[in-house]
């Protein structure tokens, strides 16, 4: 990629998730939805219908192989995360992976050495941090509207149900990444 260029995006995962990524690199005319991995032929027809991507995949290592591709979406089931995460930075590409990251600590060093090693950007999905409500939020403190804050507490519910599109592992526990062991 050439500073003059945008970068070419590469998505694997292409449900829900993978779309709103998309969606999201089009809008921001930050990138180019450059190529697009799902081993579920009718996920990839849909996605290439709806973003265009200049390549088709059903071999995510064929997709990394790809000199033209700068960078890669991640939006799997979660157990996944870390064993892709780590093939893109190991193939030199840069990584935007849906949250949880990793399924422990250990894996996340493991990237995170990796990505320093190479000069790699590797994050993680944090999409509520750049919420309008989170960043007014941000703003209040920032600004000291709000006094000087010392103490917050917060939660989170998932309200919309079971996603579409995850073929039922988002229901089982040894696949979402709950667990945290520190090592």
């Amino acid at each position: 990629m050439t500073s003059a260029s945008l970068p070419n995006i590469g998505f694997v995962g292409l449900g829900w998730p993978g779309e709103r990524h998309a969606e999201a690199i089009i809008a921001s005319s930050l990138g180019t939805v450059h190529s697009a991995c799902d081993l579920n032929q009718e996920r990839l027809e849909r996605f290439a219908t709806a973003f265009r991507p200049t390549r088709l995949f059903t071999d995510f290592a064929k997709m990394l192989n790809d000199p033209a591709l700068d960078a890669v979406v991640i939006s799997l089931p979660n157990a996944l995360h870390y064993p892709f995460s780590l093939q893109v930075l190991q193939a030199g590409k840069h990584v935007l992976c849906e949250k949880p990251p990793t399924m422990n600590a250990g894996q996340m060093r493991t990237l995170h050495e990796e990505a320093q090693k190479r000069g790699l950007v590797y994050y993680f999905g944090r999409q509520m941090r750049f919420s309008p409500a989170m960043q007014a939020a941000k703003n209040l403190m920032k600004e000291r509207r709000l006094g000087e804050v010392y103490f917050a507490e917060t939660m989170w519910m998932r309200s919309r149900g079971t996603p579409d599109g995850v073929d039922g592992w988002f229901t089982e526990s040894s696949q979402l990444g709950k667990e945290v062991t520190v090592g």
